[in-house]
């Protein structure tokens, strides 16, 4: 009490026991005024300071500002004794209706600062992280599951006043990077947001790396931070049910399916062509949908895979990519009216145009012994074996062409005789003869080109031409070389064989994910230029290892051929390169650019 030589009378009778019940009635009885709090606080860190002795607050008021505040003493001069210790828990209830001294909620939260946490703060917030990055089990960890943990525990004990919820500061202060969701049996599932994904990454690389210990076993290598990232948003999905975003991303993927025999005749797919996944990532819907609720870490495969799979079925074609329809359902062709006197539909899908530069997603060609066949001739009875493809090719004789051969190869022949200039294999394969030979001999899987390359390649060539569409050619024996030069396999396409076509390396998967991340902060006006994304150093540097030097490969072809399914090119009059998300290039803008505006 601030005593006066006007007040000294007034602050005299305050001392009067009916007097000092008086004041305190007048106070709120459940929770303490704005004043109140701030003296609390005050006190708090004081003797939070001086933890684990007592503060001697009587003492320090005489000593420090006894010049404006007076400390009056009983007549025994007991007051002089009386200290202040600071509390390791919260004190037990009254039960007088009284406002407890560690405050409301609300007047908790008044006292934090908006622009930064606390020390006491921040050893909570990374004790919920540190719980995300061990949590194991398959079931999403809940409230209950957090606030068991010993050390967000110890950290809740240290700073929340028993009004407050762990839930209510979470949600208070760190809302935007963990969130808390309806689950199973009315207990609120604990939910980790793109935001919180980092934080929760870099704690799972920091408990990996400090519980690596030493020892001939195996080394211990750091979990890729975009592995641990994509774990992560899987784990803070429900387990039994799908989200509204998961529910709206499944209806267009559905929806694709069913209306994909207009879509892929509108796309230029040929009679028979199946829907693959880059097909699905291009469609303006599901991408809308995917962006709307996937993380950048986050593939449409490996989201079907994990949510949807059971409706969902994807099966890798001889390219890399993979086919995509529902299960229990025969898989969705482009149709188109085919004359009686040929094949209702031809049985198989090899040497299907891939779509234009730009287009795919796919994770390039599959090396040719895993590709699916059956046996070499059509006279064959039975169940048709599944076989690789070099068992096929290796079941055929090596001094003739079986007669199935021999009038797939005349059909061939006779379609290319007087042509001068390729022509584009999607082309021959609607030619009557090729499809009736082709589907009477070679198996589903087993791809025309292919066969092409090992069977006759010494009279007919193929190739891809600018926009990577296959061609036919005939042979001329003026061409020169040898026969070996003749039929040697495309450099770029080994590069891309030689890649896993169901995953990626982790340097490219580096690479992608420094891309993505590039393009989510890209703050400028019109989309990114590729040129200047060669620059930036991260990006340069997995490039040269993805890319190093020789590789008969550029960046933009690596990405069109392994990620184009996420990253699309958009080219300017100027040239450059721009390139974005799919879906979400404005095409029309960029091509209206004027060369002295970029």
């Amino acid at each position: 009490r601030v005593v006066t030589e006007s007040g000294k009378q007034t602050a005299m009778a305050l001392d009067d026991k009916a007097d000092q019940e008086a004041y305190f009635s007048s106070l709120p009885q459940t929770n303490l005024t704005a004043q109140e709090l701030a003296l609390r606080q005050a006190i708090l860190d004081l003797a939070e300071a001086r933890s684990p002795k007592p503060f001697p607050l009587l003492e320090w008021i005489d000593r420090r500002i006894g010049g404006e505040i007076e400390v009056r003493r009983s007549p025994a001069g007991q007051a002089t004794q009386a200290s202040i210790l600071l509390r390791t828990t919260a004190p037990a209830p009254s039960g007088t209706g009284a406002a407890d001294s560690r405050a409301s909620p609300e007047a908790f939260f008044s006292l934090l600062d908006p622009s930064g946490f606390s020390q006491k703060e921040q050893a909570l917030r990374e004790s919920v992280f540190e719980f995300l990055a061990r949590w194991k089990s398959r079931d999403l960890a809940t409230i209950v599951d957090m606030e068991g943990d010993a050390n967000v525990k110890r950290a809740m004990g240290a700073l929340l006043p028993k009004e407050v919820t762990l839930k209510d500061w979470v949600e208070q202060r760190i809302g935007a990077e963990v969130e808390f969701r309806p689950g199973v049996g009315g207990k609120d599932v604990v939910h980790l947001t793109q935001h919180g994904m980092p934080f929760v990454t870099a704690k799972y690389q920091e408990i990996a790396a400090s519980s690596s210990g030493p020892g001939p076993t195996k080394p211990a290598t750091a979990v890729p931070a975009q592995h641990a990232a994509r774990d992560s948003f899987f784990k803070g999905l429900p387990t039994d049910e799908l989200l509204p975003g998961e529910l709206a991303l499944r209806d267009k993927v559905l929806n694709f399916i069913s209306d994909w025999p207009r879509i892929g005749a509108s796309l230029g797919k040929p009679v028979g062509a199946v829907p693959i996944l880059p097909d699905m990532g291009q469609d303006a819907e599901v991408q809308r949908c995917r962006a709307a609720f996937l993380p950048p870490s986050v593939s449409l495969k490996d989201w079907i895979d994990r949510r949807i799979g059971g409706e969902i079925e994807l099966q890798k074609d001889e390219k890399g990519n993979f086919k995509v329809w529902q299960r229990g359902k025969p898989p969705p062709k482009v149709l188109k009216a085919i004359p009686a006197s040929m094949p209702a539909t031809p049985k198989s899908k090899g040497g299907i145009v891939p779509p234009v530069a730009g287009a795919t997603g796919g994770k390039g060609l599959a090396a040719a012994g895993v590709n699916n066949g059956q046996a070499a001739e059509k006279k064959t009875t039975g169940s048709k074996v599944t076989e690789s493809f070099e068992d096929f090719i290796n079941k055929l004789p090596t001094d003739r062409h079986t007669e199935s051969e021999a009038e797939l190869r005349a059909a061939i022949l006779k379609y290319l005789e007087g042509k001068d200039l390729p022509v584009q294999l999607s082309a021959a394969l609607k030619d009557r003869q090729i499809m009736q030979s082709r589907s009477a001999f070679l198996p589903l899987e087993v791809p025309l080109r292919l066969w092409i390359d090992r069977r006759i390649g010494g009279e007919v060539e193929t190739a891809k031409d600018a926009s990577g569409r296959y061609t036919l050619t005939l042979r001329r024996s003026d061409n020169g070389g040898t026969s070996e030069e003749k039929t040697k396999v495309d450099p770029k396409e080994q590069f891309f064989e030689a890649l896993p076509s169901d995953s990626f390396t982790p340097e490219e998967e580096q690479l992608r994910e420094a891309l993505l991340d590039y393009i989510q902060k890209w703050r400028g006006k019109d989309a990114p230029v590729l040129s200047h994304a060669g620059s930036d150093s991260q990006i340069k540097m997995l490039r040269d290892t993805v890319l190093p030097k020789g590789t008969p490969v550029n960046f933009k072809e690596w990405i069109d051929r392994r990620i184009g399914g996420e990253i699309e090119f958009a080219e300017a009059p100027s040239g450059l390169m721009h390139f974005g998300l799919r879906g979400q290039l404005d095409h029309a803008a960029i091509r209206g650019k004027r060369a002295g505006s970029e």
